[in-house]
């Protein structure tokens, strides 16, 4: 091996084409696959073209195209999903740029971003005491009129919950006051996704870092970025999603901004089923709707599969599975449409989970019978405004399952918490109940969610 190497290395060095041929805008660059929100996770094709109005998107929305701004990227769980490939495609392709990466969300990444806003390595920061992290916030503050920076950093709201937790513990990494003048005063973005971003998220963010988040959303399949809140967005334009009613009735949403013209676009519709008479008609001012988006961000297709061609229309992506409304020009994300559940900021489908709790069902209590009872699954947000609780409902079937009631009442939500591999299908909460079902013997969701609720 090594006199292979080291005729490798006297050997003429190979020319780029020997690694990578000519390639276009249209040619894939990546392919991810979704979290399996539909079902079964699907391969999804990425171009060239889509990262390059990604990064067009990213530059106009954090206001950052003049080359003399800095930037500096705090990108986790690199590489492992859209967020972090299109945050990290974007940092190597901007002159100056600084990345840094992280292998996953500890404690430590709050000193990182502090490090970020002070342009210093975090080996540094994390040695200074509270007096020298001020002076450093103090000193970059001063340095911002002439050098603009920015400090991009995409978070999902769970992570706001943590460092709620570090602060009013006393555990954060630097200096609480530090800390606070420097996320609220170094050009600091915190840039939240992947889950509804409330007024409990909003408040907290207010408390400990002074400012308020920027929000983004997108999906795998329009790669990251469809819109986004202004930096100076103001509370109001929060609020006024929280106080929204529709008819009469309360129709509370959450601020996510506007698209980002010319780059990508986004509407509400009445349809999304091409065999509706209301097939992408526009809503109205406040009318809930399904969100749509096209522009050059969107996918190619689905790895061997055709599906792509059925989720566009005219280049409209129909599928993003996201009910919302406008205000002004605004757009406000509502609710999931498709039966999903949101923890930890993914998305899991009830189908998937169903299939996982019913088999440790019957594995855990009956000896592997899968027709002892059947098992049900919805999302509920009980004790957090961006977080589901998994709510299962289970219906016994037979006189075994029904002698075993009180058991599996006492143990099942330990018991599978510890045994599923699934995250999403750990569950919070139990009930017992017939499930109802159509004539074709599916779950009906809507009545189950509502049932379930009561």
């Amino acid at each position: 091996a090594v006199d292979a190497a080291r005729a490798l290395a006297a050997a003429a060095p190979l020319a780029p084409e020997h690694f990578c041929g000519a390639t276009t805008a249209g040619d894939d660059r990546f392919v991810i696959f979704t979290s399996g929100t539909t079902g079964e996770p699907k391969g999804v094709r990425l171009t060239y073209e889509a990262y390059d109005c990604n990064r067009r998107t990213f530059e106009a929305f954090l206001e950052c195209a003049a080359p003399d701004v800095h930037v500096d990227v705090v990108a986790t769980n690199p590489l492992h999903h859209t967020n972090s490939t299109a945050m990290v495609d974007w940092a190597c392709r901007r002159p100056r740029a600084a990345l840094r990466l992280l292998q996953r969300y500890t404690t430590q990444y709050w000193g990182v971003v502090v490090a970020a806003a002070c342009g210093l390595p975090w080996e540094d920061v994390k040695r200074f005491d509270g007096e020298a992290t001020q002076r450093a916030v103090a000193r970059r503050a001063s340095l911002l009129a002439a050098e603009p920076q920015r400090a991009v950093c995409p978070l999902v709201a769970r992570h706001v919950d943590f460092l709620e937790s570090l602060c009013a513990q006393g555990t954060l990494p630097v200096d609480p006051a530090a800390f606070r003048s420097c996320v609220g005063g170094c050009g600091v973005v915190l840039l939240l996704g992947s889950a509804p971003v409330g007024v409990t998220t909003v408040k907290r963010l207010e408390k400990w870092c002074a400012c308020r988040p920027t929000v983004r959303f997108g999906s795998t399949e329009t790669c990251l970025q469809v819109c986004g809140t202004p930096l100076d967005a103001p509370l109001a334009a929060f609020e006024r999603g929280w106080a929204h009613a529709w008819r009469g009735e309360p129709c509370a949403g959450y601020y996510i901004g506007r698209a980002h013209a010319p780059h990508t676009e986004a509407k509400v519709v009445r349809s999304v089923d091409r065999a509706s008479q209301e097939f992408l008609v526009a809503c109205g001012e406040g009318e809930p709707g399904f969100i749509v988006a096209r522009g050059r961000n969107v996918f190619a297709g689905y790895v061997g599969e055709d599906e792509a061609t059925a989720a566009l229309e005219g280049g409209w992506y129909l599928n993003l599975g996201d009910v919302g409304y406008t205000l002004g020009g605004d757009l406000y994300w509502q609710s999931r449409d498709s039966a999903m559940l949101i923890k930890g900021g993914s998305n899991y489908s009830y189908e998937q989970i169903n299939q996982e709790l019913s088999e440790f069902l019957a594995a855990a209590y009956f000896g592997g019978d899968g027709g002892a009872c059947a098992v049900a699954v919805v999302g509920l947000r009980l004790d957090s405004e961006h977080e589901d609780q998994c709510c299962c409902t289970i219906e016994l079937k037979t006189d075994l399952a029904r002698s075993k009631r009180a058991e599996i009442e006492a143990t099942f939500v330990a018991r599978a918490r510890h045994a599923v591999a699934c995250k999403g299908a750990r569950p919070d909460r139990v009930r017992f109940a017939a499930l109802p079902r159509n004539f074709k013997g599916a779950v009906l969701v809507k009545e189950l969610k509502a049932a379930a609720w009561d």
